[in-house]
């Protein structure tokens, strides 16, 4: 019910339901199938590209299917089993180890318009075919998980309202002016031409398919710090009990509107410890709700925080007994990278019922390059100059290298004493020059090749921060420690722009 093509490591799913590629339970299972053994075989360079056959995307799903089962509860159940069914497609194509194209070769509707825009990239043909979530027009309930992709994908709260709460019809063009698909070609075929395009820049990047999948998935959330006496004491946000070693361990913050300057209304979410999803875990048992104000002079956000009540009947927001703030740090450094701190906590008295002690969280915002005064302190610059000498100021031999104000990340591949590899992937944090004790954060200044031009004199060593992520097997020791499946390494030291060579401590 599905194709998949290999053309020099780009994958072209291609949906071959009936004449609207309707997702029935065989399509569904096809699907699933086919995007669990490409995550297997992902390598470095992989991208997918998916699209559908004749004029339909897809419809969504085969409610044909589900009515000739006889009676409307056995309609409703198939419906349901098909719902249910799809949700671990949308998180397969989610959490895929490479860069996803969705090709949209016509109309794109309900469930058919979800797989689309959980692709990274949406194009869309401008001749005909539409984006429509018709559940408002048919009296179908929305499935939740169709609701949060939404929410994340479609960041306007009006457009939302219209595609989700309207209905309306959207077609290739005013697609992209809403924000929704990111260009728009003359027929399905130069669709396809275009991702293709697009395919083949992305697989020249070579990107670590397992770290890729990490960043598209990261969202807006917090790692909890709990105290020391949360052994005997309560501690649990929600108001759970069940000891330390059932704590969430993460705070998912999710912004959903600004009312007016510096005031902001979001949703606070403390999933199971399990939970890895790319968007936000809306589940009233596991959801608070918060409003805050912005306090310029103190730098942090001040907000209170309710509960959902009675969240299994008729659920209301009560019970603002919650505190919490959260500010951005002005200076980074080798052993603080976080640029989010904060911390919650309830004002009820010990034993009251809903409280819990002060909880601290740190983390990484999304919007982090948008925080003005954002600095570096390099604290280990001098002990990398002292231990590698003069290869920090060694001259090059007539081949060029990045000029440190290009693209700095790479791939890498860290061998152990058994001969076990794992890869890894090395961003920089910051890359610049210390200036009376502060750092000129310099990726964001366009320099053209001209350093002159914007103030800079040419240094042939650089100041870098990096952030190295290694995703081993579960088998890969380093020492004789078995590691985690993820290992992030913060690392500081000096650029040689004539050799190429990092030098990191």
């Amino acid at each position: 019910m599905c194709s998949l093509q290999n053309h020099n490591n780009l994958w072209i799913l291609t949906i071959t339901g009936d004449d609207q590629n309707r997702l029935n339970p065989t399509l569904i299972e096809s699907l699933l199938s086919t995007l669990t053994n490409l995550s297997s075989q992902s390598t470095p360079g992989s991208v997918l590209i998916t699209t559908g056959k004749g004029r339909f995307f897809s419809n969504g799903f085969d409610l044909l299917w589900a009515r000739a089962s006889g009676s409307e509860s056995a309609a409703a159940e198939r419906l349901h089993f098909m719902v249910e069914s799809l949700k671990p497609v949308a998180a397969a194509l989610i959490s895929l180890p490479m860069p996803t194209i969705a090709a949209i070769n016509g109309h794109a509707s309900a469930a058919g318009f979800l797989l689309a825009i959980c692709h990274d990239y949406v194009f869309m043909r401008s001749d005909q075919g539409v984006l429509y979530m018709p559940e408002v027009n048919l009296g179908l309930p929305l499935p939740d998980y169709f609701a949060a992709v939404m929410r994340e994908k479609i960041k306007s709260p009006v457009v939302l309202r219209d595609v989700l709460m309207a209905g309306v019809k959207i077609k290739g063009k005013e697609a992209v002016k809403l924000g929704i698909v990111d260009s728009v070609h003359d027929s399905a075929e130069s669709t396809v031409e275009a991702a293709l395009r697009l395919g083949e820049q992305l697989a020249g990047k070579k990107w670590v398919g397992g770290v890729y999948a990490e960043i598209r998935k990261s969202l807006d959330r917090f790692q909890l710090e709990y105290g020391s006496n949360c052994h005997n004491a309560s501690c649990h946000p929600l108001g759970g009990g069940g000891g330390f070693e059932k704590l969430p361990g993460l705070m998912h913050f999710y912004p959903t509107r600004c009312v007016e300057k510096r005031k902001i209304h979001m949703m606070l979410g403390f999933p199971n410890l399990d939970y890895n999803d790319y968007v936000f875990p809306f589940y009233p048992n596991t959801t608070l709700i918060s409003e805050g104000v912005w306090d310029e002079k103190e730098n942090q956000l001040c907000a209170v925080v309710c509960r959902i009540l009675n969240f299994t009947g008729s659920p209301y927001v009560g019970d603002c007994s919650i505190k919490l703030t959260l500010r951005f740090p002005a200076v980074l450094s080798l052993r603080n990278r976080s640029t989010v701190l904060g911390r919650i906590w309830s004002d009820k008295i010990v034993g009251e019922s809903g409280y819990f002690d002060s909880i601290g969280f740190e983390g990484n915002w999304k919007a982090t390059r948008v925080v003005p005064g954002l600095h570096y302190k390099y604290t280990e610059i001098d002990r990398v100059r002292n231990s590698c000498g003069e290869k920090v100021t060694a001259r090059g031999k007539g081949k060029k290298y990045p000029d440190g104000f290009s693209d700095m990340a790479f791939s890498l591949f860290v061998k152990n004493s058994k001969g076990q590899v794992a890869q890894g992937y090395s961003s920089p944090l910051f890359v610049g020059e210390i200036y009376d004790a502060q750092t000129y954060r310099v990726p964001f200044v366009p320099t053209n090749g001209n350093l002159k031009a914007h103030g800079f004199q040419y240094i042939s060593s650089l100041n870098v921060s990096y952030t190295i992520t290694l995703n081993p097997s579960p088998d890969f020791k380093f020492g004789s420690q078995v590691n985690a499946t993820e290992i992030k390494i913060n690392a500081e030291g000096l650029y040689n722009r004539n050799t190429g060579v990092i030098f990191l401590q």
